[in-house]
């Protein structure tokens, strides 16, 4: 049989693959040596990886789906179920042994090797490597077509990782108990729903306006540090200074020339290095490197521009004394996410925008990104005067952008925005800022803003835009740039019914808790102090009658089971029970159960004679509930408090 690969290339396989980092991407190559794994043309696996490498040479291929499909399938290859089917011919696999295939490759995955990996990334692994097998060879080639997968085989995963968070489901360090904002959304504090949507609205906006506010102070603290720095360079100088400082810039002095620098008066010192600074002929990095400690001089620089110490910290002193050059790492990270958070993109868009996306027309700038993973343009985004914080880190992005041309510190053509110092002595910088992290935390710990990841801004902002919005989900899905309704539901209507839901079961718990005990305290003094008298809610539970309360009698789960405005109480140990109903044992209730035991005790031979259907349906499933309940209380704890409050009810008395 004639495989995918020209005979001179059999032993090996190249796969063209390509990586994003920061927003740009890298081609990387992937070999592998057929030899090692023991495969050959005319097996299965090697037919369907032929074709994969053949395909990769006119399209890369994703380098981190290669690569953890290879995870798989090279251990595959000694795994002895999974073997039986890969080294098989193609002509005899069929959905039967697909299936078999499939299943073994899952069984590899559950076991120790793969363990510190979750199920959803082992559901991702495996499902890369169905289509490998599955979809990259004609179905021709097979006993049967096994291109749709889903018609016969169903992973064991579960989908395995957490739904998507907003960045208010934490708990506030200083929270106030008193202040139902300070409280993580899915456990806010209601009396309705639409206090409930007002407030949970009112928390993700207090939460992202800090957010806005922090990074747009940082952004107006290094612009009025600049404003500084203009004002020092105006200062008068020496020649002697500006000579030092020049030589201070390129690196390499001696011992000599610190000291004379030392006895200079530091104002002109400063001026001299900020204009120089100006200069394009002084370089970005020292051209000669030096041992010598130069801290206390740059310290004193830094000192006459004015910059708060914790400003400075992880700064180099370079980042601060070419301010007037180009931004720093951390102004272009707080510009990110204000920009990040303006637009609700998802991260990846946005550090692969490029310059000429960005077009301005009178006041207004307009932006549009590209999503690779759905090969299509984003909706396109304006920012306007209005928006004083977008504005500001759009502006201070294309500044940057413009200085670092100017300079010659990228090539003439060079389209990335988010380009900032790196370590690296080269002539033009040509990756994007790598140390986001980094420089994030700082920010964040600053404003004492709890960790987040890139994605949980866009889902925050869809999910905040859908609280608002009274038009249904089609202003989110036109925000999102999603071209299904379906995605936008998945996406960020779940979110939201999710955490209204778990707000709503919270609440109830809350108010169910502190009622029972509010209850109780009546009979028995340990509980008096135990319960939250503003949550305590006396229509949480009404009475049934034996021996258990309804949460809701009005809005039973089965409509049908309505009778003159309110639940018929027919149901409520029937077949699953009735989701309304809860158990709470007080004085009172403990007598409705021996009550309602003797009755049955006296009444049960002719309740099934009037009405056996009646009885099998209704009556029977209550007694049985009665007798466990009483059964269990017996065996209680609380029996010997319970036992003389029904004393007088015991049949067997």
């Amino acid at each position: 049989m004639k495989s995918g690969l020209d005979s001179a290339d059999v032993e090996q396989f190249l796969f063209q693959t390509a990586t994003k980092q920061h927003g740009a991407v890298y081609d990387k190559p992937v070999q592998l040596d057929c030899r090692t794994i023991g495969i050959r043309p005319g097996m299965w696996i090697y037919e369907a990886l032929a074709r994969l490498a053949a395909a990769s040479k006119l399209s890369p291929i994703s380098h981190q789906n290669l690569t953890a499909s290879l995870s798989v399938l090279i251990p595959a290859c000694r795994h002895v179920g999974a073997w039986r089917y890969l080294s098989a011919p193609t002509q005899e696999i069929g959905r039967a042994e697909a299936r078999g295939c499939f299943s073994a490759l899952e069984d590899l995955l559950a076991s120790e090797m793969f363990e510190q990996l979750s199920d959803g990334t082992k559901r991702a692994r495996a499902s890369h490597v169905r289509t490998i097998l599955a979809q990259k060879i004609p179905d021709a080639m097979f006993a049967e077509s096994i291109s749709q997968v889903y018609k016969y085989f169903h992973t064991r995963f579960s989908q395995g990782f957490p739904p998507r968070s907003t960045l208010s489901e934490s708990s506030k360090p200083t929270a106030d108990p008193d202040n139902p904002l300070d409280y993580p959304l899915g456990t806010t504090p209601h009396d309705s729903i639409a206090q409930l949507k007002d407030r949970e609205i009112a928390r993700m906006t207090t939460d992202i306006n800090k957010l806005i506010e922090g990074f747009r102070e940082e952004i107006e603290y290094w612009l009025g540090i600049r404003k500084k720095m203009k004002s020092i360079a105006r200062c008068s100088t020496t020649h002697t200074a500006m000579g030092l400082a020049r030589k201070f810039l390129v690196g390499g002095m001696q011992q000599k020339e610190l000291n004379q620098i030392r006895k200079l008066d530091k104002r002109q010192f400063a001026s001299a290095i900020i204009r120089l600074t100006g200069d394009t002929s002084a370089p970005r990095h020292h051209s000669i490197v030096s041992k010598r400690s130069l801290s206390d001089i740059n310290n004193s620089i830094i000192q006459i521009i004015g910059i708060a110490p914790y400003k400075a910290a992880g700064l180099r002193a370079k980042h601060i004394f070419f301010l007037l050059r180009c931004a720093h790492n951390r102004e272009l990270v707080a510009a990110y996410y204000i920009i990040l958070i303006h637009t609700r993109w998802n991260a990846d868009a946005l550090r692969s925008l490029p310059r000429i996306n960005i077009t301005k027309r009178r006041d207004v700038y307009t932006l549009q990104g590209y999503k690779g993973k759905t090969d299509k343009y984003t909706p396109a985004v304006d920012i306007t005067p209005e928006n004083k914080a977008a504005y500001l880190a759009i502006r201070l992005v294309l500044w940057n952008h413009e200085q670092m041309l100017k300079f010659g510190h990228i090539a003439s053509d060079e389209q990335q925005l988010w380009l900032a110092w790196n370590n690296k002595a080269e002539e033009h910088i040509t990756r994007q800022f790598s140390s986001l992290g980094v420089t994030k935390k700082i920010l964040l710990e600053q404003m004492d803003v709890p960790w987040f990841s890139d994605e949980q801004i866009r889902t925050h902002m869809l999910t905040l835009d859908q609280f608002k919005s009274s038009s249904g989900l089609e202003p989110v899905q036109q925000e999102a740039g999603h071209s299904s309704g379906n995605t936008t539901v998945h996406y960020i209507s779940q979110i939201a019914t999710i955490l209204h839901k778990k707000a709503i079961n919270f609440e109830f718990q809350r108010r169910l808790d502190a009622t029972v005990k509010f209850a109780l305290s009546k009979e028995r003094e340990y509980f008096i102090d135990k319960f939250d008298k503003k949550h305590v809610d006396l229509k949480i539970l009404f009475p049934v009658g034996d021996g258990t309360g309804c949460t809701n009698p009005f809005e039973p789960p089965v409509p049908q089971w309505m009778s003159s405005g309110a639940c018929d109480g027919k149901n409520c140990h029937t077949k699953d029970g009735c989701s309304n109903n809860r158990i709470v044992i007080g004085k009172s209730r403990a007598r409705e159960i021996w009550a309602l035991s003797n009755y049955y005790a006296k009444n049960w031979k002719r309740l099934l004679n009037e009405n056996a259907e009646a009885f099998s349906a209704w009556h029977g499933p209550a007694m049985l509930f009665n007798i466990a309940l009483k059964i269990y209380i017996k065996s209680s704890s609380y029996w010997h408090l319970i036992s003389p409050i029904v004393s007088d009810l015991e049949a067997d008395k």
